[in-house]
């Protein structure tokens, strides 16, 4: 495998890993809003049955009061011990750092460097990648597979190509996708 190649795979991975925690952002921040408007609705009913019923109360209302109430308590319980918000915020970050890498990538190869500067710069990549690794968080399955679909249908247009015709030792940028149709914010 020659240095384009390792490059054009490196690049793949890194994208891929921005998106995978791209996609773990949108996922917490969904299930931190939910969680949320939850809470909200629950603790709404609670308190306009308290005062619609506060004088004619048969014994199925404070039962159904109880009920809600212990529900919501139970949600935000959830909802503060597995802090979705920390979680998405984490993902958030994570995948800018895999975005300035990737942008990294593509700034190397539209430079056409040469060979010396493209082994500094893998070697740094390498370390800021498995540092970058180390120290990120989980991601489900399901969001892997789903951001493994969605490249898979961007492939022809969002990969790093090399263009042979100028010069087969200086690599240069043909088709990359920019961030903001990519990810949407990132």
């Amino acid at each position: 495998m020659n240095s384009q190649d390792s490059l054009t795979q490196w690049y793949s991975g890194v994208k891929t890993a921005q998106l995978r925690h791209q996609l773990a952002t949108n996922f917490y921040r969904n299930i931190n809003k939910v969680t949320g408007l939850t809470v909200i609705i629950m603790s709404c009913i609670v308190g306009t049955t308290i005062f619609a019923f506060h004088s004619n109360v048969t014994h199925q209302v404070p039962l159904f009061v109880g009920f809600i109430s212990l529900a919501a308590m139970i949600l935000v319980t959830v909802q503060t011990f597995f802090n979705y918000a920390g979680i998405a915020e984490q993902h958030q970050s994570t995948a800018l750092e895999y975005a300035n890498l990737r942008r990294e990538f593509e700034e190397l190869v539209s430079s056409q460097a040469k060979q010396e500067v493209i082994h500094r710069f893998v070697t740094s990549a390498r370390g800021r990648w498995n540092s970058l690794d180390q120290q990120t968080p989980f991601t489900w399955d399901r969001i892997n597979l789903k951001a493994a679909k969605i490249l898979a249908h961007r492939a022809p247009t969002a990969t790093l190509e090399f263009n042979h015709q100028i010069d087969p030792k200086k690599p240069h940028l043909s088709s990359v996708n920019s961030p903001s149709n990519v990810f949407h914010g990132v």
